[in-house]
């Protein structure tokens, strides 16, 4: 089934988000390299592209990301990169022109320092890598690897399409996730937990929270899981019989 492309319009360059592959890969230490592969077919000449990644959150951006584009299949070597960081986040302009029809991958490495939460007993991931695109994207994957996936678990990944709220298929040895159709308004959401480990709290002890927090997580997801399996039923199940009453009357 082909996928259902945005289209958008920004400064007279038309152009489509077919796809965003995102990898994040979490060191013992608890830092992190996250890259994001970013596919643009341009249905207009154009001069470059941006990309941002916001920091909100307590975890910082470490150095400059590396970034690498090809055009067409073949790689292109003559970009620059211009870097504006502020409070919010990093955005990156990438002067890499070309012509109508040609599909840009952009492929962006950062290095991220602190963005696991970190508490006696467990490390939460609680991150939005996607948020607010000015363009959608046809399709999403994404992967968390690098801690013992078969020890944690990615309770909680949505797609956030404005007001409303979609699950993500979720594979948890792997914990990958994939959503078809993410518009410019959505959010991407991750929520997960692994053990905390030694080589954790030996590099993190300035991070450290001296608390216990597996029973509060694990209860707030069974809490927002119920709420959403209790909102499903009044919608589905219980507000249609009423109506039905009302018409039957």
């Amino acid at each position: 089934m082909p996928l259902s492309l945005q289209h958008v319009r920004a400064d007279e360059v038309e152009y489509s988000l077919p796809s965003y592959v995102g990898h994040l890969s979490i060191h013992d230490d608890g830092n992190a390299t996250f890259t994001q592969e970013v596919t643009y077919d341009f249905d207009s000449d154009y001069k470059g592209q941006y990309v941002t990644l916001g920091k909100i959150g307590g975890y910082s951006i470490m150095d400059d990301p590396k970034v690498s584009a090809t055009v067409n299949g073949k790689e292109k070597t003559d970009i620059t990169v211009e870097k504006t960081d502020s409070y919010e986040g990093v955005k990156l302009k990438v002067y890499n022109s070309g012509s109508d029809g040609d599909r840009v991958v952009l492929k962006v490495t950062w290095q991220i320092q602190h963005l696991l939460n970190l508490y006696s007993d467990i490390a939460v991931l609680n991150w939005f890598p996607i948020s607010d695109w000015d363009k959608g994207f046809g399709q999403v994957d994404f992967t968390v690897d690098g801690l013992d996936a078969s020890q944690g678990e990615l309770l909680r990944s949505r797609a956030i399409f404005g007001k409303k709220t979609h699950r993500l298929s979720v594979l948890l040895q792997v914990n990958q996730v994939h959503v078809d159709n993410l518009p410019a308004s959505g959010k991407l959401e991750l929520h997960a937990y692994w053990p905390m480990t030694s080589a954790l709290r030996e590099n993190n002890q300035a991070y450290l929270l001296n608390k216990t927090n597996k029973a509060d997580f694990l209860k707030k997801e069974a809490d927002i899981k119920k709420s959403k399996e209790n909102f499903r039923r009044i919608f589905y199940v219980i507000l249609p019989l009423v109506i039905l009453s009302f018409v039957l009357d």
